[in-house]
Order: structure tokens, then C-alpha cells, then sequence
């Protein structure tokens, strides 16, 4: 993060392009229900709609073409859930699902992944070979991620958690960019910090309020002190936040994008915290820009 919060919030920052959304079709409905809620903004209405099933590799021919079927079956289903006037691409592969979408990730223009995710902790679902957890680790691309239980209908209410990185400033003026197609939208600025030093007169909640004033919206602002993944968390489950977006910056340096992120993996992570435990869905901005 940058040491001078004020130099680095004046940098002039673009909010990710989505021109796809990859979503991870699992047979629970949760990433297709979240996506139909996002393609009735009119800032994903031009956006392209990649469904994707992943079969893995099975021992006996039989039991492949029986597991093949089944995987177009679902992925004909969730195909049939969306408007027949969106675009939509289908794709079943055979293969390590998280490898998969890793790839596709990579490769897909201006991608951003929608795909539902459990609440293990780190460490038991890096065990039990977690999908989510992968993509969550290794992805540069924006993630949707939506919890177990979690079923949203309408996004009014977006809450952008705020800090100097540059991925926060990414997902606020994201947030700016959804909310300016929804009636009566409200963006939530949440501000946690360690302390109490410097929150009287905060260079990151008065910036995003100049940008929100400037372009006519309604916000609300909530700040807290403490721990930010669980002060986050309790703050969007106040409010009553719909959608939670979240910058998380990539600090992994270029050779070492392909291996896991273990500050992330092994430290303390307020976007893993959230991906787990947040009360409405968590769109994930990433930003190489952070990294030192």
C-alpha cells in the first residue's frame, strides 16, 4: 500500500473493462442467479456471457460419456435460465475445473469471474482442493463471488470498501460506473482503520465523496475502527449492502504470477475474510498497479 494515502488516491485511475463474464456453472444456480441480477444493469448490458462447465477425468470411457452428458445437460439448463436475447456462449471441457477457469480467465478479453464459493476457511479448503480458493489466489481478472446461501434479486444498495490502494480506488469508481444505471442507487463508502490518528479529516473518504458529488449520487458514509475483515463485514450487514466490492491488490511480482500469493494464502487477508463471511456477494477488483 502506498505510504502517502493522499499522493496515492490524486493518481488517475480506470475502472477494470468487462467485455466477459466467465461464469462457473456448478449445478447449485448461485453464479447464473447473481449474473441475470448484473445483466439488467446497463453498465454489463453490452457484456458478453461465457457459460462454463468443467468435466473432470474419469477412469473408464462409460463413466466419461455418462459424466459428459450430464455436464451438457446442466450446461443446456443454466443456458435456458438466462433471456434468449442475451449472448451467450456455452463450454464444456474436460479437465481441473480450477485450471480451467484459471486459463479461460487468461485468455478471455477483458474477463471477470462469476462463481459461487464456500465458506471453508483457507486452510481446509486449500486441503479439500477448493475451486474458489484457487481462482481467489491466482486470478488477476475481477471475481464475483458469491457465498453459499447468499440470493440476490436487486442491486441497489453498493458498498466499496475504501482504502489508498489502487484497486480500492479501481472498484469505487466501478461502483460509480454501476450505480449511475440503477434509480435511486446508494454507494456506500465503508472506512475501517486501525486507529483513531487521522480520522477526522480523511483524504480517502473526502476524495471518493468529491467523485461520488461530482457525478450526482447518493452515498452514505461508515467508518469503524478495528480489524477491517470482520469491521467490513458487520458494516455491510448493517446497511444492508447488496453488493460489496473490494479492492485487492497483486503485489506478486511478474516471475511469480503463477504461483499462489502466500501473504494472501498464509497472512491475514481482508478479501479472503470477506469471500468467506460477507453477508451479500463480494466483487473482487484486482490491480497489478499496487505491486511494490
Amino acid at each position: 500500500m502506498a505510504s502517502n494515502p493522499a499522493a496515492a488516491i490524486c493518481q488517475s485511475v480506470t475502472p477494470p473493462r468487462i467485455k466477459t463474464l466467465i461464469v462457473g456453472v456448478d449445478g447449485s444456480g448461485l453464479a447464473e442467479q447473481m449474473t441475470q441480477t448484473l445483466m439488467k444493469l446497463p453498465h454489463f448490458a453490452t457484456t458478453n456471457l461465457l457459460l462454463v462447465h468443467v468435466v473432470r477425468p474419469q477412469i473408464t470411457s462409460s463413466v466419461a460419456q455418462t459424466q459428459w452428458q450430464a455436464g451438457q445437460d446442466l450446461l443446456n439448463q443454466s443456458r435456458d435460465s438466462f433471456p434468449t436475447n442475451d449472448p451467450i456462449q456455452t463450454r464444456l471441457v474436460e479437465g481441473d475445473p480450477k485450471r480451467v477457469l484459471f486459463q479461460l480467465a487468461k485468455t478471455e478479453p477483458d474477463p471477470m469471474l462469476v462463481m459461487g464459493t464456500s465458506q471453508h476457511n483457507r486452510f481446509a479448503a486449500i486441503f479439500e482442493n477448493s475451486i474458489s480458493q484457487y481462482i481467489f489466489q491466482m486470478a488477476q481478472c475481477p471475481m464475483l463471488m458469491i457465498r453459499d446461501g447468499l440470493y440476490l434479486k436487486r442491486i441497489q444498495r453498493i458498498m466499496v470498501a475504501l482504502n489508498s490502494s489502487v484497486a480500492s480506488q479501481e472498484s469505487l469508481q466501478m461502483a460509480i460506473q454501476m450505480a449511475q444505471g440503477i434509480p435511486g442507487a446508494e454507494v456506500q463508502l465503508a472506512r475501517v482503520q486501525l486507529d483513531t490518528v487521522g480520522t477526522t479529516q480523511d483524504p480517502v473518504i473526502e476524495h471518493a465523496i468529491g467523485q461520488l458529488n461530482r457525478h450526482h449520487l447518493s452515498y452514505q458514509v461508515l467508518r469503524s475502527v478495528g480489524d477491517a475483515g470482520p469491521e467490513i463485514a458487520r458494516l455491510s450487514q448493517e446497511a444492508n449492502a447488496d453488493l460489496l466490492l473490494l479492492g485487492s491488490p497483486d503485489r506478486r511480482p511478474a516471475f511469480a504470477q503463477n504461483i499462489p500469493d502466500f501473504d494472501r494464502l498464509f497472512g491475514h487477508s481482508t478479501s479472503d475474510y470477506l469471500r468467506q463471511h460477507s453477508a451479500c456477494p463480494v466483487l473482487i477488483v484486482r490491480s497489478a498497479s499496487d505491486a511494490e
